[in-house]
């Protein structure tokens, strides 16, 4: 069956907690439902394409990294106070500065991921258990932790990747020089090689949700799809890989 850009709208909107598409995206979103409508696509890559555009950035940053800090993804709630866009600007737990807000349009995917992970290293309930366990590590050691957290030596294997030039890439002067860097802007006063960790994990979050690959890509993608059927988590086909 051939998505409508009517569908295609609602899909946007659900899949950012009430926030609806400029009228550029949803021009967008309606040349992508004629091309389901012609048959150059087939409708699951049109909402492939939908969520890599309009949810990797916004949903599955909020998602992964408070599922990864906090060991517990956010609820509907907690994603529309996160996310929701122009749907949240007013009320007792409004908030003004969300993922859809002109606040975050400054940053790009990766600048988002290091600010959540920046965030959360320092003001969640779980900080303490996140500095216990990356304070005192060697980036090097942080690099073998946080990969095989994040994407697996399995999940990478599975999808072509060389897990070893991975790692070494990671290592190497350049991403470490380049991690520090940005740590002592997001956490100054920090203690620099717990901060480089953290901004570690915000760039390995990032990289897994843009090649797909690993458990937290795989876990981001089913509750944002069940959130594309009615804009609730109530879906029980999108299981929860972190429940088990």
């Amino acid at each position: 069956m051939a998505l409508t850009q009517a569908t295609l709208v609602q899909y946007y909107t659900n899949i950012n907690l009430g926030d609806a598409p400029s009228a550029a995206d949803a021009a967008f979103l309606g040349a992508l439902a004629a091309q389901t409508q012609s048959g150059a696509i087939s409708d699951a890559d049109a909402v492939s394409r939908l969520i890599e555009l309009y949810a990797n950035d916004t949903t599955k940053v909020a998602i992964a990294t408070y599922q990864y800090f906090t060991g517990v993804a956010p609820g509907e709630a907690g994603l529309k106070f996160l996310v929701g866009g122009d749907s949240n600007e007013t009320g007792p737990l409004a908030n003004t500065t969300d993922l859809n807000d002109a606040y975050y349009a400054q940053f790009n995917q990766e600048n988002r991921f290091y600010n959540f992970a920046a965030n959360l290293a320092l003001g969640s309930a779980a900080a303490a258990d996140v500095e216990e366990v990356y304070g005192d590590l060697s980036y090097d050691d942080a690099v073998d932790l946080a990969y095989e957290e994040v994407i697996g030596t399995a999940a990478a294997d599975a999808a072509g990747i060389d897990v070893d030039e991975a790692k070494a890439y990671l290592k190497s002067d350049a991403v470490e020089s380049y991690l520090a860097a940005r740590a002592a802007e997001l956490l100054p006063g920090e203690d620099a090689g717990y901060a480089k960790n953290v901004l570690l994990i915000g760039f390995l979050l990032n990289e897994a949700i843009k090649a797909d690959v690993g458990r937290y890509a795989d876990s981001t993608d089913q509750k944002v799809r069940d959130l594309l059927l009615d804009g609730t988590l109530n879906n029980p086909l999108a299981e929860d890989l972190f429940e088990a």
